[in-house]
């Protein structure tokens, strides 16, 4: 047994002086091709439930894990954020940040729609039959009402949307907000509360157990971190094992996910090309070191769920923490470019597929929801 456990460490500290600083990213690339292969064989060995549950098990409480860091973490680093940047010009900014992102999320919107619209990947198409159980809620959930095409219904749906989202970012209860995952309360509350003990005097004792408490949830997330391969592979094989014919799905929405891409990619040049001018320096190195948060994102599917390795990401990078602190918590859940396109184009797509012309008001309420 000696000898065996003795290998095992040789190999692990071959793999840490070969890898590096990247072992973690390389590990979990390997951990999602090993998810992809491994799925694929459980499906087709047509494995039970029972099976495809314990298989993605492991990716499942990792994500648990993640969960649950989430909302200290977004507290304790706003809080964090914002005091460390009372020294520096915190409302250029706060400013700068809030802008960005909306420009963004308003670029985003209106690419998705104006390729969605000149791809029209739902025109002449069906669903098909396969995971009939799934189509009517979807169709459902984007038709109700007499679908989208009537602009009065749409224009009321916006501004209902705007007002629930206000609603959410000034909660009535904070326990019951984080106890919903409320992260745009919990963000409003925890700026509140930052700004607060930045600008009383007598502070600085509570100011430092607010960094010490941050460092500590650091720490425990870069235990959990250890374990993202594994988990990321997990969850990769049974979301694989569990796919509804994966196949006939993507021959029947090919053109919906190849819109979809075409909108990622060109979302993703853009924005690499204004790092470019802005920076004037390569985005490889940006890129590299922020590969991690990317199959983080692949694996969880939840930018909020992958924002402790984002912010690990950012230290990677030099970014300055008390910019980090404030901008990625913020940015997770508002500034989510993807979702955004993502779903413009679903919504235009199924009132394509069902015959369904938006007009002027409901393209315009598609945007703005």
């Amino acid at each position: 047994m000696a000898p065996i456990l003795v290998l095992v460490r040789q190999l692990r500290d071959a793999v840490k002086q070969r890898l590096g600083e990247e072992a973690l990213l390389w590990l979990t690339l390997f951990g999602v091709l090993l998810g992809l292969c491994v799925g694929a064989v459980a499906r087709t060995l047509e494995a039970s439930a029972r099976s495809v549950e314990l298989l993605g098990l492991p990716g499942e409480l990792l994500l648990r894990a993640l969960k649950a860091l989430v909302l200290p973490l977004i507290a304790l680093s706003m809080v964090s954020g914002v005091v460390s940047l009372r020294r520096q010009n915190a409302g250029r900014t706060a400013s700068v940040t809030l802008y960005f992102y909306a420009l963004s999320a308003c670029a985003s919107v209106t690419l998705a729609v104006l390729l969605v619209s000149a791809i029209r990947p739902g025109a002449g198409r069906t669903l098909g039959a396969r995971c009939a159980e799934v189509q009517p809620t979807l169709v459902q959930s984007n038709a109700t009402d007499g679908g989208p095409g009537h602009s009065g219904e749409d224009a009321t749906v916006a501004l209902d949307s705007l007002l629930n989202a206000l609603r959410g970012a000034v909660p009535s209860n904070v326990i019951a907000a984080a106890a919903e995952g409320n992260t745009l309360g919990i963000i409003t509350v925890s700026l509140a509360f930052g700004a607060a003990l930045a600008a009383t005097p007598g502070c600085e004792q509570a100011i430092e157990l607010m960094i010490s408490l941050n460092g500590a949830t650091q720490t425990i997330v870069s235990w959990a971190l250890r374990w993202m391969p594994l988990g990321v592979g997990s969850l990769v094989a049974g979301k694989v094992a569990e796919a509804c014919d994966p196949i006939g799905a993507l021959q029947t929405l090919g053109m919906f996910v190849f819109c979809v891409l075409a909108g990622l990619v060109v979302q993703t040049g853009a924005l690499t090309l204004a790092y470019m001018v802005q920076s004037k320096r390569s985005p490889r190195r940006l890129l590299k070191s922020s590969s991690p948060a990317l199959a983080a994102v692949l694996g969880t599917s939840s930018s909020t769920a992958a924002l402790p390795v984002t912010l690990r990401c950012a230290q990677s990078l030099g970014i300055d923490k008390a910019v980090a602190d404030f901008c990625l918590p913020l940015g997770a859940t508002v500034n989510m470019n993807g979702t955004a396109m993502y779903e413009a184009i679903t919504v235009v797509t199924i009132a394509q597929v069902h015959g369904i012309e938006l007009g002027v008001g409901g393209t315009l309420a598609v945007m703005a929801t």
